[in-house]
């Protein structure tokens, strides 16, 4: 089995859904999905990502780890109050193999789209809901995404100020339980504190720009 694989599950637990807080509903009612054209595209935040149109105002993202293995999440961006934040789920893994020849061959999933879909045959029992701030800036190249701050959700329900349905798990973690409309009344009254510094992501040249003739 490759190191790079065992790399991936890795990835595939803490990235993007940070461990510290994830809930097993939305974060957000229908009234707060949008939808940007300008995340679509590829983006890199050390490994590359791309962000694809998967229908219904909601985003597929690729993780790509190299050697042919890819990651997929599905995601909503949502507008709540004056802030941005993309709902995302974990959806699978794939890797990809080639034929004799070279040629690549799809493996997994059927159609462009069922990448990010999940079903009731899914041996997870629920695949959770994480939460990233997203900021965007002047330069349309670049948007920066905030996880949870380590260790403000616990804090918080130790304080007993967390104001949402939660239960935390053996090691100190925050489950959010509660309905998506408890789940947005919390998220509208987040401060910035309770993210990080953040991770920027700089769009990535197609192959199309590389070959242009200057």
């Amino acid at each position: 089995m490759h190191i790079q694989f065992w790399s991936l599950v890795a990835l595939l637990v803490v990235f993007p859904l940070s461990g510290n807080g994830q809930s097993i509903q939305p974060f957000y009612t229908p009234k707060d999905v949008v939808f940007k054209q300008e995340l679509l595209g590829k983006w890199d935040l050390g490994i590359p990502l791309e962000f694809r149109d998967a229908g219904n105002d909601t985003y597929g993202i690729d993780l790509f780890g190299g050697e042919g293995f890819v990651l997929h999440y599905r995601a909503h961006l949502i507008r709540i109050g004056k802030n941005y934040f993309l709902d995302v789920q974990t959806t699978g893994m794939e890797e990809t193999v080639t034929d004799k020849e070279g040629a690549k061959l799809q493996m997994g999933k059927d159609g462009p789209n069922e990448h990010y879909t999940l079903d009731k045959g899914d041996i997870f029992l629920n695949r959770h809901h994480g939460l990233i701030l997203i900021e965007f800036t002047k330069n349309s190249d670049e948007f920066i995404g905030h996880l949870w701050e380590d260790g403000w959700l616990p804090q918080m329900a130790e304080k007993n100020k967390m104001h949402c349905p939660y239960v935390k798990d053996e090691m100190g973690r925050i489950l959010l339980t509660g309905s998506s409309s408890q789940l947005r009344a919390f998220v509208e009254k987040l401060p910035l504190s309770a993210f990080d510094a953040g991770h920027t992501l700089t769009r990535m040249e197609t192959e199309e720009e590389t070959n242009v003739a200057p």
